[in-house]
């Protein structure tokens, strides 16, 4: 079972790296928790939040999106950051 984890994970990461995070449909979703993201890295309280919380669908999602988010920020923009974080709940 481990070792079956471990796989699953790996092929998670390597499809990321490699260009395959663009093929998921949250992306659009994802948008807004860079937007926050890069609200509160600048300062801007208020403004991440209005962005979070500006409209009620998937609100835990968004809320979430934000770890990535910041991670990829980091991680000067590396969109494969936020595929891994998500991929990985499957694994």
């Amino acid at each position: 079972m481990g070792f079956i984890l471990i796989v699953s994970f790996g092929l998670r990461v390597f499809l990321a790296v490699r260009g395959g995070q663009f093929y998921w449909i949250d992306e659009t979703r994802f948008a807004f928790s860079r937007g926050a993201a890069g609200a509160f890295l600048s300062g801007h309280l208020h403004a991440g939040l209005d962005e979070l919380f500006s409209s009620p669908d998937h609100l835990l999602f968004k809320i979430v999106g934000v770890v990535p988010a910041l991670l990829e920020k980091i991680a000067s923009g590396a969109p494969w950051v936020a595929a891994v974080f998500f991929g990985s709940f499957s694994v």
